[in-house]
This record gives C-alpha cells, sequence and structure tokens, in this order.
C-alpha cells in the first residue's frame, strides 16, 4: 500500500502574527471534489482525507475531526498549519473530543527558527474515551532563540501491531494571552478563600467566559463553562495549581491557588 495522495490547502491572506488560521473551523471548501479546510494541510489516503467536519461542536457550525485511516500497516490521520509568529504564546487552548482503542491522539506545536526546529510541546490521549468536549490548555515556555513560524499538528494514529481506532475532534484552537503586567492595568482573580480546603469563590463571575484549574505540570484538572457561585474542589489533593480565568473582554488571567 503507498501513499496516493497529501492534500495541502492554504488560505491566500498571510497570517497576522499569533493567530491561527481559521482556528474555530467554521470556513471549509470545495477542492477537486474533496470538502477540505481551509488553511490547513489534510492528510489523504487513496484519495479518502482523513479530515472531516463534526457537526456536534462545542461552538459555532462546526468542530474538527481527524479520524486514523486504515494505511494496510496501521491508520493514521492528520490535519496541520502554520503560523507566522515572533514569540511563544503562554499556551495552546482548545476543546477536544476523542474515541480511541488501541491507538492514540495528539495535538503538538512545534516552534521553528526559519527551517531550524526549535521545540515542541503536545497534548496526547490514548487508551481513553472523552465523551463531552473538555478544555485542554498546553503551558508553553519561553524560548531563547528567535521564533519565526510556529506549526500546529491535529493527529490520529493506530500502529500495526492491533486492529483499532483513533478519532479526535477539536474545536475553538487559539493562542492563550497575558494580560498588560504594568502595576495600573494589572487584574487578578478574586477567589476565596485562598488557601481553600474543599471549595471556593469568585467574585464578579459574571464578566468570565470560562475557567480552568490546572496542576504545576500543566494537565488541566477542573474545567468551568462560566462558572457560578460555589466551585467545589473536593476531588482535589492537597497541592498549589494554577487558576486559569477568560473574561468576556478578551483577557486571560492566571493566578496560583493553594488546596489544604
Amino acid at each position: 500500500m503507498r501513499l496516493l495522495s497529501t492534500i495541502i490547502l492554504f488560505i491566500c491572506l498571510t497570517p497576522a502574527s499569533a493567530q491561527i488560521i481559521n482556528g474555530n473551523f467554521e470556513n471549509w471548501i470545495s477542492f477537486e471534489g474533496f470538502l477540505l479546510l481551509q488553511g490547513w494541510e489534510i492528510y489523504a489516503y487513496e484519495e479518502e482525507p482523513s479530515v472531516t467536519r463534526d457537526f456536534d461542536a462545542y461552538e459555532g457550525l462546526y468542530a474538527v475531526q481527524v479520524t486514523a485511516l486504515d494505511t494496510g500497516l496501521g491508520a493514521y490521520g492528520r490535519a496541520g498549519t502554520y503560523v507566522d509568529l515572533d514569540e511563544v504564546p503562554p499556551s495552546l487552548d482548545f476543546f477536544v473530543k476523542a474515541d480511541t482503542e488501541f491507538g492514540a491522539v495528539a495535538v503538538e506545536i512545534e516552534f521553528y527558527n526559519s527551517t531550524d526546529t526549535l521545540d515542541a510541546f503536545s497534548w496526547t490521549s490514548a487508551e481513553e474515551t472523552i465523551s463531552n468536549w473538555t478544555f485542554v490548555s498546553i503551558p508553553l515556555e519561553p524560548i531563547d532563540e528567535v521564533v519565526t513560524t510556529a506549526r500546529i499538528s491535529i493527529t490520529a494514529v493506530v500502529g500495526d501491531f492491533a486492529p483499532g481506532t483513533a478519532i479526535i475532534s477539536v474545536d475553538q484552537l487559539s493562542f492563550g494571552t497575558v494580560t498588560n503586567s504594568t502595576e495600573e492595568t494589572q487584574r487578578k482573580l478574586k477567589i476565596y478563600p485562598n488557601p481553600t480546603a474543599n471549595a471556593i469563590r469568585i467574585d464578579e463571575s459574571n464578566e468570565l467566559n470560562r475557567m480552568s484549574i490546572a496542576d504545576l505540570s500543566g494537565k488541566v484538572v477542573g474545567s468551568y463553562p462560566q462558572p457560578q457561585g460555589e466551585i467545589d474542589l473536593g476531588h482535589l489533593p492537597p497541592a498549589c495549581y494554577v487558576v486559569s480565568a477568560w473574561l468576556k473582554s478578551g483577557e486571560v488571567i492566571r493566578q496560583k491557588l493553594i488546596v489544604e
């Protein structure tokens, strides 16, 4: 078996710095009989594209779905895009669903200086079903070298030793942002109590679009769309965590939280 085609389709306009092309996955166009995700490179095997629309979107009409296609020696699927940027953002954020059996799915970002690879960060899920849309934030560390480009990939893979499946849906893919750090404009969440034993409340929660809590390794341990009232943290072991809050104004605030 051999690869018959890799379909590549780029948006005509140059992307703005730190903007992910069609990251809401709403824009699809017809190209030689294929319905393709605009601005993304699509893996195809035997004239079958591995990327399709998921109509059960987290937000908007569509999400993107990547399915591992049977290649005879395992299965593979991928969507990828390039982004021009001059610095590393704080995080790569998205909502995800996944279904794997003897396979794995991943979202990865690689940073380049021209053609030289500098660093890569990823989120993976194997042998797991994520039935409901779940928020994931991949923390990105600063890079000393000059950054010119990033490549984002969404992949689904099954090995060649056992039959299996790997399907991933991603929606609302974006870079996290930081607030202005000057004393005049710096904002903080009013979380109380902090430290806490089992629950917290947030003042001005009506300003929040969503919120997540991650441990210090970057693993998201709680996701809260439009959090209101008391938030139960009884499932978290005592440790230091990072609360990320996405405000309706477009700001993203991150703050430490201690669970005793």
